[in-house]
């Protein structure tokens, strides 16, 4: 493979891997500048009402407290998935496209192979919506 050829693998995979990352760097700055303001109330003397401290954990502890389930957010996050994941794999597609006939071939494959991952999932995502709001409306009717 020549050096154009690198470079471009290498752009079409740093795409993905920023897009997931950034919002993850960006959360984790939210939550410890959350944390730093508590801890100066505190170091301050500052005794803040139990709301606000229980608002703020749950804000800096994110997802990793247990949520409800809720089918409009897995629809989100499943829309999301096969988006992202459908990009990819267009992505793929276009590599195997530019380079049919060459060594890359088998790179732009792989890429929309990888694509398909996220598809999978967020399709999940989207019938798990689905069970669950024909299962809210089934509650509701009883």
């Amino acid at each position: 493979m020549d050096i154009p050829s690198v470079l471009l693998i290498f752009f079409i995979l740093l795409v993905p891997a920023t897009v997931i990352l950034l919002p993850r760097w960006l959360r984790s700055r939210e939550r410890e500048r959350i944390l730093n303001t508590v801890m100066q109330a505190a170091e301050k003397g500052i005794s803040l009402p139990e709301t606000i401290i229980q608002s703020l954990i749950r804000a800096a502890a994110g997802a990793s407290l247990p949520v409800a389930p809720d089918p409009a957010r897995d629809m989100r996050r499943g829309v999301f998935l096969v988006a992202v994941g459908a990009a990819v794999m267009v992505v793929g597609l276009a590599v195997l496209a530019i380079f049919f006939r060459t060594e890359g071939a088998p790179v732009g494959i792989l890429i929309a192979a990888t694509g398909a991952i996220p598809v999978c999932i967020g399709l999940g995502y989207v019938l798990v919506s689905r069970m669950g709001a024909r299962a809210g409306k089934s509650l509701i009717e009883q």
